[in-house]
């Protein structure tokens, strides 16, 4: 909503936590936890009168080693980010990223979000088995259709619009590239290394002529590996000051002209045929993602970004855009987790379930899920350090 004041919001995911004078969660070893969301027990006491948690003050939610925060009602401003928080993703690319990068953020897109209750038929609530668990499921997936609409798709501009925000994106993709490619030489190296001693100890010990023509085969493939690596190494450059070139002083926010996207598209192209070894884990297909990442940004960003956004992909974005695209984010009930995931945990209350979902650049591995469980019985005494984080991969 464009006329919003989204952080007046009690509930929300991404961002950053309001913790008053909470500390900052870490891990053993002392290293600040990845914040994921903050959900108002209030407003989930309206919503789900049922609901075994308190009705004051709210919950924050860690990931990493996982923690649970409970933080007194108050008005409480945006809690200071520890010094040496680590990154939470790399912009269009994974979560937690081993190493800062140019594309690293250290906070998840900010969301707003409010509970809304799915009434489970008293019949399905007291018996254990497959049959119940998957009535279950389909009553869910039922009540939660007249709210909102499912999907299954990325969500870039179907009219093939591009920004020069993503172009912008694109271009910091290739200088991550080219500073990744230099482990890549150095592994194609280490690779020849290892067929050139491996070729030797052939020599050595075993004067057939099949075994030595596979070890030099091999060693040839793997020399023709690292030329390959070397040339597009040394020739990357040039791509990259042209591309840099080419979005120089542009607005972010201004869409190219299509002349300017066959531009993009080409160089794509070209970037794929003569660069493939360097950049198929850096740069996208096709414009398509750049496409998504600048909605993306829009729909969360500053007010700018959205003031860019037009009204037509606003109004797609809230008809058919606004859940995950496999498994809802989730509180209580069933989790959305294989058999024997859900019997180690039947008789503990789902505090929180976080699915793939790529509006907050939730990439978990294997359309994954993040869950937090808890007992009832600490869950009744507020012993939230005693909460469980899990993952399981979908």
């Amino acid at each position: 909503e464009r006329d919003r004041a989204w952080f007046r919001d009690r509930s929300w995911l991404g961002g950053l936590p309001r913790l008053g004078h909470e500390p900052w969660p870490c891990d053993g070893a002392g290293m600040p936890l990845p914040f994921a969301a903050q959900i108002d027990l209030g407003e989930l006491a309206a919503a789900c009168p049922e609901s075994p948690l308190p009705t004051v003050g709210s919950l924050a939610f860690f990931l990493g080693t996982g923690a649970v925060v409970w933080v007194p009602p108050g008005d409480h401003d945006f809690s200071e980010p520890p010094q040496d928080l680590p990154p939470a993703f790399d912009e269009g690319g994974y979560p937690f990223p081993a190493t800062k990068h140019r594309l690293s953020r250290y906070f998840f897109p900010f969301w707003p979000v409010h509970p809304v209750a799915l009434d489970i038929p008293a019949t399905l609530r007291d018996h254990r088995d497959p049959e119940r668990d998957a009535a279950i499921e389909h009553a869910m997936a039922t009540q939660l259709a007249q709210y909102v609409r499912s999907r299954s798709q990325a969500y870039g501009a179907p009219d093939g619009t591009l920004w020069w925000h993503g172009a912008m994106h694109l271009a910091d993709q290739l200088h991550e590239a080219y500073e990744s490619s230099a482990r890549l030489v150095a592994l194609r190296r280490d690779a020849v290394h290892q067929a050139e001693t491996a070729l030797e100890a052939v020599g050595a010990r075993d004067r057939n002529d099949r075994s030595l023509q596979v070890a030099q085969s091999e060693l040839a493939g793997r020399q023709a590996d690292l030329a390959a690596v070397e040339a597009q190494r040394a020739e990357l450059p040039d791509m990259i000051a042209a591309f840099d070139q080419f979005v120089s002083g542009r607005a972010p926010w201004q869409p190219l002209t299509l002349a300017e996207c066959a531009v993009v598209e080409d160089f794509l192209s070209e970037l794929h045929g003569r660069f493939s070894e360097t950049v198929r884990y850096h740069v996208p297909a096709s414009a398509i993602a750049l496409s998504t990442l600048s909605l993306r940004t829009m729909v969360t960003g500053d007010p700018d970004a959205l003031a860019a956004l037009p009204e037509e992909q606003l109004q797609r974005i809230n008809a058919g855009y606004l859940l995950p695209l496999q498994h809802p984010h989730q509180m209580f009930g069933l989790g959305a987790c294989q058999q024997d995931a859900r019997d180690g945990h039947r008789d503990d209350l789902l505090l929180l379930q976080l699915g793939y979902d790529d509006m907050m650049e939730w990439r978990w591995g294997d359309m994954g899920l993040f869950q937090f469980w808890i007992s009832p019985q600490d869950a009744a005494q507020g012993r939230w350090e005693a909460a469980q984080l899990t993952f399981e991969c979908a």
